[in-house]
């Protein structure tokens, strides 16, 4: 399926803390008047170092989530996307070992592939979403805090105090880009995001702790159709962008397009595709909304009466 590409979906997505936030660098510093826990950094063009979210530490958390629902909804049990399997190599269970067979053809291998593999890909298949590194959009607020490490047995201090530099203000900025998607995945990824702006999904270093919780908005919406599509408000899928070959060969969701509430700011055509932009936050709500209901089908459908559990706006 990635041999032509039909439909991509782009989101230019602003990253504030809300509270502390620390993704913490590997080793050790080189600057000694960086904190324990220093936050990562990257040079830019300027020579200057500042601080970002890696787009691996985006990608982790989100994936993390969406195998927990899968999980949650379908029990564990194959049963076409609706499930996630144990993920790690060496689990006889996982994609990668039951489906590391190299002559078994790619439509195998996604067909029989959970949900959250389709998605995100294994060793033997290629995932479809990608999260770009993050930078700062305007100047990030850093601070120092301390912790320490308490022993169980004795409840004392075992270690500390350590510093921790954690960011508190400020945006980061960066990309989300789903490519040759289906429309549950779409779905699977705006209830994501719904649930990391509800404190559910939280990024880097001590969750547990209280840190990590952020605000995230989508400033921009790109959608990308190979094709002409006559209606700005109709949103196709993998599944009706292919012929019904390939969509019984891979096992395609049967889902192939949905009506979304909102027309783009703009659509025009780039070369052979249809390019649909929407800006602001709040027609990126009204889209996922859609994307979660129909393309999720919580209220009926073929799949109805399936639960999720999905917070307020």
């Amino acid at each position: 399926m990635h041999g032509a590409l039909r439909n991509t979906l782009r989101l230019w997505v602003e990253i504030r803390p809300e509270g502390p936030l620390l993704v913490k660098a590997g080793g050790f510093a080189l600057d000694p008047t960086l904190p324990d826990m220093a936050f990562v950094r990257a040079r830019r063009a300027d020579g200057q170092e500042v601080p970002y979210l890696p787009g691996s530490s985006l990608k982790g958390v989100v994936r993390g989530f969406i195998e927990q629902t899968l999980r949650g909804w379908g029990g564990g049990a194959p049963a076409g996307w609706r499930w996630a399997c144990p993920v790690f190599p060496d689990n006889p269970e996982s994609c990668a070992a039951r489906l590391g067979d190299p002559n078994l053809p790619a439509s195998e291998v996604y067909r029989r592939s959970c949900g959250a593999c389709r998605m995100f890909g294994h060793t033997r298949l290629r995932g479809r979403a990608a999260f770009t590194d993050a930078y700062p959009k305007e100047e990030i607020a850093l601070e120092v805090r301390y912790g320490v490490a308490i022993s169980r047995r004795t409840q004392a201090v075992a270690h500390g105090p350590f510093e921790l530099e954690v960011a508190v203000g400020g945006a980061f900025a960066g990309w989300i880009i789903l490519e040759n998607f289906e429309l549950w995945q779409a779905a699977l990824l705006a209830h994501a995001l719904k649930a990391m702006n509800e404190g559910m999904v939280r990024v880097g270093y001590g969750k547990t702790r209280g840190l990590g919780k952020v605000r995230l908005h989508v400033e921009e919406t790109i959608l990308d159709v190979a094709g002409s599509i006559p209606n700005p408000r109709w949103w196709p899928g993998l599944a009706g962008l292919v012929g019904p070959e390939i969509r019984q060969a891979y096992g395609l969701d049967p889902l192939q397009a949905l009506e979304i509430p909102r027309d783009p700011d703009e659509q025009r055509a780039e070369g052979f595709l249809t390019r649909r932009l929407w800006r602001g936050h709040e027609a990126w709500e009204a889209i996922a909304q859609a994307l979660i209901r129909e393309g999720l089908r919580l209220e009926g459908g073929e799949h109805g009466g399936m639960g999720l559990a999905m917070g307020g706006g």
